[in-house]
């Protein structure tokens, strides 16, 4: 029987799980097509986060490790060799390492995970859907951060078109509770779609909200109807999308976003952050500038953003309570709970 020496990650380190140069990458994607839509010409090379490498030497294979970060909860993951890559930790978290083997040998270690986008990696590249991640915070205040596990942005999820591994990391270990789909409604028509292809236990909501239109009567009621969706406690976590993951998810992600009063900077980075995907995003596109402007018409442009939302919200009929229950939904912990997760080592 040998002991257990945690080499990788070392005690108190913090690790990235995202390339070093993921903002500027965004920034200057971001302004490869001002006119929006997809790139002209060849499109960014795929975007994956980092994984947290372990290794360590002794014990008895199998091993398991336990990645425990207090009211998040703990992940588990099995490994036949002295190594591991584990990915979609949580981002700006402490979290203990525990490494137990066959034979009853344990180690353990402590390391923080570096501030920054959670984007989420899926077993089977591609698949989809794309343009995912999680909408939780990573800068400013912690009591105006959304908490990360709780609400999702990204693509849609296509029935069929997307391997039961990746269906399973969305529905077993992200605990998806609720499908919110944005797209129109001749999308959803021509698809056929009446349930979420995501599995009978997922609740599916169809709002097709219109990009950058926010305005018009049926719009608003439409926008009015989405932002009461996040005020039930029983459908989260979310997870909410349009067809590609930008625009109508972009808008809703930013009103979300500015009600639990994040700063602008982190709100339109992740605006930006769809621009890795192949869907160049600046924000100071001009549909996106416009769509501004009609939400600071409700209140006067020299407010701060979060107050502009909010009287835009409650111009349109959602009511003081609901925005209340929102911002408790989001800045609420998932709460304890085991997150299981077999993987072998390697890619």
């Amino acid at each position: 029987m040998t002991k257990i020496r945690i080499r990788s990650p070392q005690e108190n380190a913090e690790v990235s799980l995202l390339r070093p140069d993921w903002e500027k990458r965004v920034r200057d994607l971001a302004e490869c097509n001002d006119a929006g839509g997809a790139f002209q010409g060849d499109a960014p090379e795929p975007f994956s986060p980092d994984p947290c490498l372990c290794c360590w030497e002794g014990g008895t294979p199998p091993y398991t490790l336990t990645f425990s970060s207090g009211e998040d909860g703990s992940i588990g993951v099995s490994a036949l060799v002295p190594y591991a890559f584990v990915w979609n930790l949580m981002t700006d978290r402490v979290y203990t390492l525990r490494i137990a083997d066959a034979a009853g040998e344990t180690a353990e270690t402590v390391f923080r995970t570096a501030a920054g986008p959670r984007l989420i990696r899926f077993p089977v590249r591609p698949g989809g859907p794309n343009n995912f991640r999680d909408l939780g915070s990573w800068s400013g205040p912690q009591e105006n951060r959304i908490c990360q596990g709780r609400v999702y942005r990204g693509s849609a999820c296509r029935e069929g078109s997307f391997p039961e591994e990746n269906r399973r990391l969305l529905t077993d270990f992200l605990r998806i509770r609720t499908e919110l789909d944005l797209r129109y409604t001749e999308q959803i028509e021509a698809e056929k779609i009446v349930s979420s292809p995501l599995g009978p236990d997922v609740h599916w909501i169809h709002l097709p909200v219109n990009a950058y239109h926010a305005f018009e009567p049926e719009q608003c009621a439409l926008f009015r109807q989405v932002i009461q969706v996040f005020a039930d406690a029983e459908n989260y976590p979310v997870f909410f999308h349009c067809s590609q993951g930008c625009d109508r998810t972009g808008e809703i992600a930013i009103l979300l976003k500015a009600l639990c009063g994040e700063d602008p900077e982190t709100i339109f980075l992740d605006y930006e952050l769809s621009s890795l995907y192949g869907f160049p995003r600046p924000r100071q596109i001009g549909y996106l500038t416009e769509w501004l402007g009609g939400i600071a018409a409700f209140s006067g442009a020299d407010l701060p953003l979060e107050e502009q939302v909010r009287r835009y919200l409650l111009a349109v009929g959602v009511s003081a309570a609901e925005i209340e229950a929102v911002r408790r939904n989001l800045r609420s912990a998932p709460g304890v709970r085991q997150l299981e997760r077999s993987e072998d080592s390697g890619e």
